[in-house]
Formats: C-alpha cells, sequence, structure tokens
C-alpha cells in the first residue's frame, strides 16, 4: 500500500432491480426515483462531492439508458460521473471487480450504496482508514438500528465476525452500507463473476485486515420500501423545500406535509397529507389522499 493514503475516488451501485419498491420503481431504476425533487442518486453523488470526491463510477443494469436521459453530460456539478453497464447482475463484489480497470492503482477507493439516505459522518469513515496502515477495507458500522450481524472489537478497531460465518461472534453492530478499500482489495475477487463482496470481508478478518469504526450518530434509511420512502421524506421535511416552485397547485387544494415535485399539478379541492407527488404527475380533482405516493 501507498504510504500516502487519500480517496480521490468512489464506486456507488446503482445496479440493483429495487424490486421491493415495485410499481415505483416499473419505470425507472431505484437510484433515479425522485427524493426531495432530484434522483435519488444524487445524495449519495453530493456526500462524496462534500468530501471532496468528484471522480464517481455508478454501475447499471435496469433500463440504463435512463441514466443518460438524467446526466447527459457525465457530471454533476463539478463531479465527474462514469456508467459501468452489467448485462447480469455481478453483486456487491462482482460489480466491484468489473469496475478495477477504472480504479487508480495503488489507492483507496469509497463504496456507498446507492439506495441509502443518511447523514451519518462518513468523514469519520475515511479519517479512520487513511490513519491506519494496516486497514484493506474499513466499514462504516452502526449499533442503533438494523440487522445487527457484525462483529466488532472497538478496542483494536478490528471487525471480528460477519454474519456469524466465522462462529466467532454473533454480532451487535450493523455493517452501514458504505465502507473505504485499498485498490488491492479487488484482486481477491474472481472475474466475471456473479460474487457477494461479503465472503472477500471474511477472508480480510482471518488475516486481521478488516478494519471499522463506530459511525453512529445521525440517520441511517434503507430506502427498500414504500413505507420507508415516504418515511424518509417526512424525517427530512423541515430541511427540504416541499413544493417545486415550477408545479402548479390549484388554489382551492388543501396539502400538509406534502412533497410536490417539478411540473407536477395538483387539481382543485385536494386534501393531500403527508403525500409525494413525482414530476410531471398530475392529481386528479376532489383527491384525498394520506401516505400515498403519486407515480407515473
Amino acid at each position: 500500500m501507498s504510504n500516502k493514503r487519500d480517496i480521490k475516488q468512489a464506486f456507488i451501485l446503482g445496479a440493483g432491480l429495487g424490486t421491493r419498491l415495485q410499481p415505483l420503481t416499473n419505470a425507472l431504476p431505484k437510484p433515479l426515483i425522485p427524493f426531495f425533487h432530484e434522483p435519488l442518486i444524487v445524495h449519495s453523488i453530493r456526500k462524496c462531492q462534500a468530501l471532496g470526491i468528484k471522480d464517481i463510477m455508478i454501475n447499471t443494469h435496469y433500463l440504463p439508458d435512463l441514466w443518460q436521459q438524467y446526466f447527459p453530460d457525465n457530471a454533476w456539478e463539478d463531479c465527474k460521473l462514469s456508467f459501468r453497464y452489467e448485462e447480469d447482475l455481478l453483486d456487491s463484489g462482482g460489480g466491484l471487480k468489473n469496475i478495477q480497470d477504472w480504479v487508480n492503482p495503488d489507492s483507496e477507493l469509497l463504496v456507498l450504496n446507492g439506495d441509502i439516505v443518511s447523514n451519518f459522518p462518513l468523514k469519520k469513515l475515511i479519517d479512520a482508514h487513511i490513519n491506519q496502515p494496516n486497514a484493506e477495507v474499513t466499514l462504516a458500522l452502526r449499533n442503533t438500528e438494523g440487522k445487527k450481524n457484525v462483529g466488532f472489537d472497538e478496542n483494536t478497531s478490528l471487525v471480528t465476525d460477519m454474519r456469524h460465518l466465522l462462529n466467532r461472534d454473533s454480532g451487535s453492530w450493523q455493517f452501514a452500507s458504505a465502507y473505504c478499500a485499498h485498490s488491492s482489495f479487488l484482486d481477491r475477487i474472481p472475474t466475471n463473476q456473479i460474487v457477494s463482496v461479503v465472503p472477500y470481508f471474511i477472508e480480510l478478518i482471518v488475516e486481521n485486515k478488516l478494519y471499522g469504526v463506530n459511525c453512529n450518530g445521525g440517520y441511517w434509511m434503507d430506502l427498500g420500501t414504500q413505507e420507508s420512502y415516504v418515511a424518509v421524506h417526512q424525517l427530512l421535511k423541515q430541511e427540504n423545500t416541499l413544493v417545486h416552485p415550477c408545479s402548479v397547485v390549484h388554489e382551492t387544494a388543501h396539502i400538509t406535509d406534502t412533497i410536490v415535485g417539478n411540473n407536477a399539478q395538483i387539481d382543485h379541492h385536494c386534501q393531500l397529507n403527508n403525500c409525494i407527488v413525482w414530476p410531471n404527475v398530475s392529481v386528479p380533482a376532489n383527491t384525498t389522499a394520506e401516505n400515498e405516493i403519486f407515480y407515473r
């Protein structure tokens, strides 16, 4: 590994089918569904940008042509975006291996899931990784929610087990779908295979090269269901604009805690509470709804 460790590249996993979010994902890949007037993936891109990471790769699979429509210049603000299409879904390990030619050799990489909304301290993850010379991979870990199946020794910062596969620790921590990896980690993964990244994490545990960092604080939400999709919008409604300035809401409509997208139209005498109206969607007159998503 290089003596000088820095992270200038990020890989955002965007190739999943989003089956649990159907029918919302029938017409859009999950990372492109609206999230406060932007594609969901922008939440992750923005986090990378805030960390000074502006060279970003996103893997795609379902409806791949739509990515070019949303990002025609292969950029978002000052971030350069690259896309790697997977004809067959390669899973978390195979997808990582598939971008190895793009990753700078002898360097570090930030890996994020594209369907997570969070504000936990990613910089803490990066700092922990670059300041630990023995870390081939460092995981963001939380013990405040979710599936707690990761064993972690905070005294040594070593991950001791995952999914109880080593029969060492049933786990009291959750992997928060974000990690840093040295480029050499990709050499462990076989080429052109559909594989999870977990078996290679297990290899590292055995070799005492898989580290973790406590990333409690803030929120962490997996937008895997319609319920969680609505819930995260309600959680963050105070921080965001709810009604897009280019939407049309009839003067007789009554909307509360409702997100209304670009070019959406709310017709007369509608009553919407805690709803989400996607861009370019019209809500018919006299509609009454609560906790509902109006999508195309």
